[in-house]
């Protein structure tokens, strides 16, 4: 499932707005040894900036 989080720069007031997922695969053939069969895959996409009024 989806989630949106916001993240502030220090020291500014710029609001980062992200959206980021992810989902259970199996894990590829030349995996290393530590690696378990299934491994969790996620992906993060910048969705934009708030520019905050005060902190």
């Amino acid at each position: 499932s989806r989630e949106s989080f916001r993240l502030r720069e220090k020291g500014t007031k710029k609001l980062h707005i992200y959206e980021g997922w992810a989902w259970r695969e199996q894990a590829p053939e030349d995996k290393p040894d530590w690696m378990p069969e299934t491994i969790t895959q996620a992906n993060v996409s910048k969705e934009g900036i708030e520019h905050l009024d005060e902190l």
